[in-house]
Formats: C-alpha cells, structure tokens, sequence
C-alpha cells in the first residue's frame, strides 16, 4: 500500500532531522514493538546484543526488546553512573559465561519520559556511546515537533547534532495530529528495516490522509509552509507549558518534569483520589489523563496534562483556578503550607 505520499513524508522526516532516509508506519506503538526486533537481530535470536535501557522506558520499547531476545539491563531513570557502570560492565566482562566481546551494546531512552514530563540526559549519554562505542536509540515521542528553537525535539532543544544519534524513533500522534510513526537513520539501516521489520513487511501502509496531514505539520513546524506560523507556535507551546507548570507549583502541587516540557505530571499519590480527581475534572470540561498501576506503581498515581499551543493564556489560568479547587477538596496539594 505505499504510495508516493508516504514517499515523500519520509524524505521529509529525513530532511527535517538530517538523517539519510526514514521509514514511516501506520502505528507509533508499533513502530517501536516492530522496528526494535529486527534492529536488534531477532531472527539471531538477538544472540551477542545488549541493551541498556533507561527502566522508565515507554512499554512499546519494552515489548520491542522482548521480541528481540536481546540481552537487556535497565539502568535507573536518567542516572548516568549506573549507565556508565553497565557500559563498564558490557566492556570488561562481556557475554556471560563466554566473556567473548557484544557484537553490539545499544542504549535505549526517550526525549521526553511520559510518565515523568523530564527530559533525558542527553548530552551526557552521547559522551558515554562515544567513550564505550556503543549505538544510541532516541524515542523522541513527546518531544519531536515540540521542543527546541526548530522543533526538532531534544537534540534541538540541547544543540547536539543528530549524526550524533544513530537511530532516531518518534510518532505523528501528538506534534503532528496525526496517526502512525517513523524511524529515522542511515540508509543502510532503514533499507534493512524495510526488508526485515515486521510492521514494514508485514503491516499495511500509512493511512494517505495521516500521512498528508503529518506532512502538512512538519512543513508548517520548519516553516516551509505558513511562514511564521511553526516558529509562533513552538514559541507558545513553550511559554503555555512553563506558565502552566510554574502556576500549578505555586499553588501546591506536586509537579514533576522540566521547564520547556509540554507534558506536565502532577502526583496524586493514592487510587481513589486519582478516581475522584478524574471525575471532578471531567465535570468542570477538562479533558486530562489518569495514571495508575500498572502503568505507574501503586501511590505513585498521578495526573498529566498535556500542554498545547492552541491552549490560550485565559484557558490555561482557568484551568489552574478549577484544578486548584479540586485538589483542595481532593487532599492532593502536597506542597502547599499547612497555614495556606
């Protein structure tokens, strides 16, 4: 079912983030659960392939790993002595029970962690990959069209080049109103891919329309198309997500994430009151997302909010006046003063 559309999406993604070509899908979650296999040599069984992944990473990456059968080790979120402690590892001891040398060490992370509204250390796991030689894989998400003075997410946002990134990974849902997503890397790699991944070969194509509107986005964000648009928007998309976070901070939430980061996690910390606080914000006409076990562990429920461009200031002040209400009835102010 490919058709030209698709063709020149992906010469788009390409372009847009400096990589020699790109393949695109119908499917974000499968994008990773299906490319990652046959990046990392399934039909091998994965024999002789380690992966270093961050223990945070979405399940669509774990699921990719799995299939793989892949050596994997997670590290702990974002810290990079156990990463360079397991890059030591792979170096001195090797394969178990062999010692022979891995035939590839891979580090897998995300721009933006979606649970966490964080950014990874970028810059500080590009300097580890160079120092070990292993590869680095890049699930940008949440941060592609979103993030740095162009748009092109984490490496934009931290001027690190991405010749720099051996795989790049991100979907058309949030940035780009879309559906379906993409893998970006040499053409060596994508040409394999497409021969070899599963939601390549076996898959059918992108719907056209998802891929005429992602094509639309990306030419807006780069500003090949709308003039100045693109650059308007990833200038409020900024400035809402930071005024979003910083009032919802004074008022005594629990905020986690980054400054410049448009996904905004507030900790709710028990079930019920995740139920509840659901609930009452759905009846004020706020459309928010809940996150409990399993996809988060038990108390460690929060709510995300995700941060958009089209959001005006007086819609974004409102919304901080109601939630603040509900987290007063709820009991989820957790920082606010005892005399407040």
């Amino acid at each position: 079912g490919t058709l030209q559309i698709h063709r020149d999406l992906e010469q788009e993604v390409a372009n847009f983030l400096g990589k020699e070509d790109a393949l695109v899908l119908g499917m974000g979650f499968a994008t990773n659960s299906t490319i990652i296999p046959a990046l990392f040599e399934a039909q091998a069984g994965g024999s002789g392939v380690l992966v270093l992944s961050d223990e945070l990473n979405h399940r669509s990456i774990v699921e990719g790993v799995r299939l793989s059968g892949a050596t994997v080790r997670a590290f702990a979120h974002n810290d990079m002595a156990k990463l360079e402690a397991e890059l030591k590892r792979a170096v001195t001891d090797g394969q178990p029970k062999t010692h022979a040398p891995w035939r590839k060490v891979f580090i897998v992370v995300e721009g933006i962690y979606s649970m966490e509204g964080d950014f990874c250390r970028l810059r500080e796991i590009v300097s580890l990959k160079n120092r070990y030689k292993a590869y680095l894989y890049l699930d940008e998400a949440h941060s592609i069209g979103a993030v740095g003075p162009r748009g092109r997410g984490v490496t934009d946002l931290l001027n690190i080049p991405t010749s720099e990134i051996d795989v790049m990974m991100g979907t058309f849902t949030k940035s780009f109103g879309s559906a379906g997503g993409y893998v970006a890397a040499s053409r060596g790699v994508i040409d394999a891919l497409r021969c070899n991944a599963p939601g390549s070969v076996f898959g059918s194509a992108m719907s056209p329309p998802c891929a005429t509107q992602a094509l639309a986005a990306f030419r807006v964000i780069s500003g090949a198309e709308g003039g100045g648009v693109g650059a308007e928007k990833l200038a409020r998309i900024r400035d809402n997500s930071n005024f979003f976070r910083r009032r919802l901070i004074e008022e005594g939430f629990k905020v986690l994430g980054d400054t410049d980061s448009p996904i905004v996690p507030v900790m709710l910390h028990h079930p019920q009151k995740m139920a509840w606080f659901s609930r009452q914000c759905f009846d004020k006409g706020i459309a928010v997302v809940v996150v409990g076990y399993p996809a988060v562990p038990v108390m460690y429920e929060r709510v995300r909010f995700c941060i958009s461009a089209a959001h005006t200031r007086d819609q974004l002040a409102q919304v901080v006046r109601d939630v603040t209400e509900i987290g007063r009835r709820v009991g989820v102010l957790y920082e606010r003063a005892a005399d407040a």
